[in-house]
């Protein structure tokens, strides 16, 4: 007898509406304007990046835009690259045991021996983390549900690794650039991530604020309770790893305010915009719990868990 999903997700990252606003916002800030007495769809948009052009039509970004989270993911990449922190490193791999892969950035260098994958830990970490929730849904329809809670575990540390993740390159990055301040110092030497984060807003905000600046956010609560599962699983401190269906799709859907939003709040504590792995996060498919009574007859009955 097949199981239903207990946990499904949105096929879609964006309402329409949303995608269709975000998409003409994205437009109007590259002087594109819809001409008198015609509606965006009735016009061919050509996007230039890096001397190439391509043609859309209007529902064509907005297709895309309802499935990255990004309005238009071409110009979103090339603005990550000119990012001062996140900007000009790409993924390299290759098959061949003859080559190498060389990586130096700030001061870090470190050579490949094929075959071998480089990528930006930020990259990496947010796939993990989109892969890791579909995959948690997908397994939910069994009946020990070992396969979803192995990916949710996977899942919370991919989170709360991408955090460090964020800070760590600013650390590097500062580091390279002989930063020497009292709270960089002080910085460098923590491990505690709450406290990094309170450092780096001191380090990096003209005002030296503090972790007073966000902790009453709902990003930040979202934020502390994936923290927090992420403790539990990597000190093993309790006998069993027990996690409940309805808890699961409650973190999963954290990822968008407490990791994704998180990351935006202390980008727009900088005054800078986000970043492409940043609003994949914030956008990420709601994931969605059912209460699901199984009958022997296959006539299921599955309410939607508020």
């Amino acid at each position: 007898m097949e199981i239903p999903h207990f946990l499904t997700m949105d096929e879609y990252h964006l309402s329409r509406k949303k995608a269709e606003e975000l998409v003409t916002d994205a437009l109007k800030q590259l002087h594109f304007h819809k001409p008198p007495n015609k509606n965006w769809s009735d016009i061919d948009i050509t996007i230039s990046n890096n001397g190439s052009s391509s043609k859309f039509k209007f529902h064509q970004l907005v297709k895309q835009a309802r499935l990255t989270g990004i309005a238009i993911e071409s110009l979103q990449k090339d603005k990550d690259l000119r990012d001062e922190t996140f900007g000009r490193y790409f993924s390299l791999a290759t098959p061949n045991h003859q080559l190498s892969i060389n990586t130096l950035y700030a001061g870090y260098s470190k050579e490949f021996r094929g075959p071998c994958r480089v990528a930006p830990c930020e990259d990496e970490l947010t796939e993990d983390i989109i892969f890791y929730r579909q995959q948690v849904c997908a397994n939910s329809n069994s009946n020990d549900f070992s396969l979803t809670c192995r990916y949710y575990r996977a899942y919370v540390l991919a989170c709360i690794s991408l955090v460090d993740a964020f800070i760590n390159r600013h650390i590097l990055l500062l580091r390279h650039q002989g930063c020497s301040s009292p709270e960089f110092q002080d910085l460098e030497r923590e491990f505690k991530i709450e406290n990094k984060i309170d450092l780096w807003l001191k380090t990096y905000t003209s005002s030296r604020k503090n972790i007073s600046a966000i902790n009453r956010t709902k990003e930040w609560n979202h934020f502390v309770l994936l923290k927090e599962e992420r403790n539990m699983l990597t000190h093993a401190v309790e006998p069993y790893y027990g996690h409940q269906i309805y808890e699961i799709a409650n973190s999963l859907n954290y990822v968008r305010t407490g990791i994704g939003g998180l990351l935006f709040l202390l980008r727009r504590e900088r005054a800078l915009d986000t970043l492409g792995f940043i609003q994949k996060l914030m956008t990420s498919p709601q994931v969605r719990c059912h209460e699901i009574t199984l009958k022997a007859d296959g006539e299921h009955i599955i309410k939607m868990k508020k």
